[in-house]
């Protein structure tokens, strides 16, 4: 190529660079908060992240950990899943021991919502 048609080239290329990041900053500002989200209920859980959307019984639960900077989540039946240990803006050691302690008691699921936060608070799981 030409070394005077690199500046034509490059100052073509700027404005479509700079339009993308633009974009997708955006779109990233404005994505809804929910986009990475755990739910725990008494008859199992939801996790909601980026490409990957797993809902499964507590039956269904094995086990959930962290392993280097992500949280894995793993199951009988679906795929294992894991998400970076900031996606959820909670403490991720805690989330995984309250999903592996909710997997293994099933008798006291039924506390799941008001009851969690009296549990996290005891530090009893």
């Amino acid at each position: 190529m030409p070394a005077d048609r690199l500046p034509l080239l490059t100052l073509l290329l700027l404005p479509v660079v700079a339009l993308i990041m633009t974009i997708a900053g955006i779109r990233s500002w404005f994505r809804a908060p929910s986009a990475h989200r755990l739910t725990l209920r008494p008859d199992g859980l939801q996790l909601r992240i980026p490409r990957n959307n797993v809902a499964v019984a507590w039956e269904e639960v094995v086990s959930a950990g962290v392993e280097g900077n992500r949280v894995v989540l793993r199951t009988s039946t679906a795929q294992q899943s894991s998400w970076a240990a900031a996606d959820l803006a909670s403490d991720p050691v805690l989330l995984a021991e309250l999903v592996t302690f909710y997997a293994h008691r099933p008798d006291v699921r039924a506390e799941i919502g008001a009851g969690t936060l009296a549990r996290l608070r005891s530090g009893d799981f």
